[in-house]
């Protein structure tokens, strides 16, 4: 089910034509909800309007959690939105 849900999203992403480049890639771990997550400050509200694309609440409080990153290192280059689907 969340591999179907991945290629889902994958595809209405890609499809949206506003994101530069979007990856669909499997982890070797699993998620307890689905989550957004970003890693630059600049990066917060983008989040919050991918996940009002996903159709929720852009403030968190739906489906997704929006996580803030900004502590991990290394970084990922700016602009860098992770979205991470619930394994059943």
């Amino acid at each position: 089910a969340a591999a179907a849900e991945a290629s889902d999203l994958y595809t209405a992403l890609s499809d949206s034509g506003s994101l530069p480049l979007v990856v669909l890639r499997d982890v070797a771990f699993t998620i307890a909800s689905p989550r957004i997550r970003y890693f630059h400050d600049e990066d917060a509200a983008a989040a919050r309007a991918l996940a009002g694309f996903l159709d929720v609440p852009a403030d968190g409080s739906g489906t997704w959690d929006v996580q803030n990153f900004t502590h991990i290192s290394p970084l990922p280059a700016p602009g860098t939105l992770e979205i991470y689907v619930q394994s059943p």
